[in-house]
């Protein structure tokens, strides 16, 4: 049975500059699903519309490769599925209705396809209104929604103002629609890519060139397939030890006095949301209960026998909801996070300073780029040398492993960049960083593999 999972992680973090009054919690929101489940006949049903860039930059392997991507999503999907692909210019053009993803849909989508061509211009908000539109004559229950829009420059036609775009794209997140952004080569604006992705509640990828499209289209269907949850909200209410607690991931939160509700958005077997509290305790020197938490969303994947049609609840161990839709009638362990004296559980003392590491990492990263665009150096060295302190104040603490160091980005080698020639390599790791920003603030990615910099070749990976 598909299912959510809380885990929670509560330490204090001495090491790093904080006070003993000071701490840290991690709560992780992980998905599962049995092996039956994550096969095509009992896998809630997906509804994808891609987006395809055609403006005249797209002219060549660029626009070739966007279309065989294209093509492979189709050759994913199951019978079950349903899928659209819009192509857009000046102006958006439904090239494959939206359709069933059967045999005799797959092969016509494939001959359209082969005919599509290149144009002038670049309408976004036109292509996400066909996008939309076509998710909207499906009404299939539980079924996932996603919209990639890819592209590789700017709006030109049609609502070009960014906060007019994204006004757009947050209606339809909230009507269950996720939106993810791929950008692609040096043309785009990667601010305004990372503005869409987070009001879709999705994705942001930078690509390099359109050889990399490939995979990470076949990363979203993957995602979709593996839904186990949409529309996910997390519930925190915070004991009368606690006087103050900031989330520091960038989520949407609404406090009401204790309780704080974030909204997590989608989760997916294998890829866990985290949410990272930094808090205050009124009393430092004794063991204190923090908070306690839910979750509470729509099913994506097949439901329990207990989930009823609004939803469910989740406490650590239970999955189910009582009389009236009340998500705290009959939770048998809702999760309960406790501060221990000292500082901590080894093992939650990891987890949560790896989370802070990457927090604080990329925002002093982030702050960096606006000062390499600010032309002012020591503050590029600055925020570089903050991050790398910190580092190594974990290494030191002994509470980073080996394979997570080797994973980290070689904050030398980026400075170097940074601080190198305005060339084309500076502002492919710029974009790149905008990204990662993008996306581990948004809790999107959890575990990141490689480095960033080859630090033999200084250049990015």
């Amino acid at each position: 049975m598909a299912k959510l999972q809380l885990h929670t992680h509560a330490a204090r973090i001495p090491e790093i500059g904080t006070s003993p009054r000071h701490a840290f919690a991690l709560i992780e929101i992980a998905g599962e699903m049995t092996a039956a489940e994550l096969a095509q006949s009992t896998r809630a049903p997906l509804c994808m519309a891609l987006a395809i860039d055609a403006s005249s930059s797209m002219r060549g392997a660029r626009f070739a490769l966007a279309v065989q991507a294209a093509r492979d999503v189709i050759d994913a999907l199951g019978p079950d599925d349903r899928f659209a692909v819009i192509t857009f210019d000046r102006v958006a053009r439904v090239v494959c209705a939206p359709s069933a993803a059967d045999p005799e849909s797959k092969a016509e989508a494939r001959r359209v396809l082969d005919h599509i061509a290149t144009a002038t211009g670049t309408n976004l908000s036109a292509a996400w209104r066909e996008c939309d539109d076509a998710l909207s004559r499906w009404m299939i229950p539980d079924a996932a929604r996603r919209i990639v829009l890819l592209t590789d420059g700017l709006p030109s036609h049609g609502e070009i103002e960014p906060e007019a775009l994204r006004r757009l794209v947050r209606a339809g997140l909230d009507r269950g629609v996720e939106t993810n952004v791929v950008g692609v080569g040096d043309a785009i604006d990667e601010r305004l890519c990372a503005l869409l992705a987070s009001a879709g509640g999705g994705r942001f990828h930078y690509l390099r060139d359109a050889a990399q499209v490939a995979p990470v289209i076949a990363y979203e269907v993957e995602g979709a397939r593996r839904l186990v949850a949409t529309d996910v909200s997390l519930y925190i209410t915070f004991t009368a030890r606690v006087t103050r607690a900031e989330v520091m991931h960038k989520l949407p939160c609404r406090p009401d006095r204790r309780t704080m509700e974030v909204s997590i958005g989608p989760v997916s077997a294998g890829s866990p949301r985290l949410v990272l509290l930094q808090f205050e305790l009124d009393d430092p020197t004794t063991e204190a209960p923090v908070f306690e938490a839910f979750a509470r969303g729509n099913w994506a994947a097949p439901r329990p026998a207990r989930a009823t049609s609004t939803g469910f609840a989740l406490g650590a161990r239970a999955l189910l909801e009582g009389p009236g839709g009340d998500p705290r009638e009959g939770m048998a362990a809702p999760a309960i996070a406790t501060l221990p004296e000292g500082f901590g559980a080894p093992e939650a003392r990891k987890r949560v300073a790896k989370a802070v590491l990457w927090m604080r990492t990329v925002a002093e990263i982030r702050s960096a780029w606006d000062a390499v665009e600010a032309n002012d150096e020591p503050a590029v060295r600055r925020r570089m040398g903050r991050a790398s302190t910190l580092r190594k104040q974990l290494t030191e603490a002994a509470l980073l492993e080996g394979d997570e160091i080797a994973a980290l980005p070689d904050l030398e080698a980026l400075e170097r960049v940074m601080l190198g020639p305005k060339d084309a390599r500076r502002e492919v790791l710029r974009r790149t960083w905008h990204a990662i920003d993008h996306n581990t603030s948004s809790s999107l990615v959890v575990e990141r593999g490689g480095s960033v910099i080859d630090p033999g070749e200084d250049k990015p990976s």
